[in-house]
């Protein structure tokens, strides 16, 4: 996030941008909300200075969000595990039915753990 944010926050003008992008970024670190509490203050900051920036600033950061969460992460988790992205998609949901949170978290590695176990006895 702070590698693609940075540029459009300065192509913007956005006062700031490096360090908005730093808080947006480390915030990704959070499981869940992070990157909702770190464009939520970011964007609250700039609110303060001028609204059609931060208006934007809110845009693009949600933008990128969605883009990193939807296209990038089912790719490499893909790539990581094997398995398609439409699978990991139905395995986190699957997996926040069943146990919530905690579901969610191991939804991914006991999917992986499953195609590996039928790409094993398939072979064997």
């Amino acid at each position: 996030m702070l590698a693609s944010l940075t540029p459009i926050f300065l192509l913007i003008g956005i006062p700031f941008a490096f360090l908005f992008a730093i808080v947006i970024g480390i915030s990704q670190l959070i499981p869940f909300i992070g990157a909702t509490l770190g464009i939520g203050l970011v964007t609250i900051l700039l609110l303060l200075q001028n609204w059609w920036l931060a208006t934007q600033l809110a845009f693009f950061s949600f933008l990128m969000q969605q883009v990193k969460d939807n296209l990038l992460a089912p790719k490499l988790l893909g790539n990581f595990t094997g398995l398609n992205p439409i699978w990991i998609f139905v395995a986190i949901l699957v997996g926040f039915e069943i146990a919530g949170l905690l579901g969610t978290l191991v939804a991914i590695p006991i999917a992986g753990t499953i195609k590996g176990t039928f790409d094993a006895l398939q072979k064997g």
